[in-house]
C-alpha cells in the first residue's frame, strides 16, 4: 500500500513538473516575442 502511495504521488509529480515545463516553454516563446517586438 506504501509502494502504491508512493508510485501514485511520483507519477503526479512528474505530470506536474511536465505542465510547469510546458507552461515555461510558452511563457519563454512569449517573453522573446515581446522583447524581439521592442528591438
Amino acid at each position: 500500500m506504501v509502494s502504491l502511495a508512493r508510485w501514485w504521488v511520483g507519477l503526479r509529480l512528474m505530470g506536474l513538473s511536465q505542465c510547469w515545463g510546458n507552461f515555461n516553454g510558452v511563457l519563454s516563446k512569449a517573453f522573446e516575442r515581446m522583447t524581439t517586438r521592442q528591438a
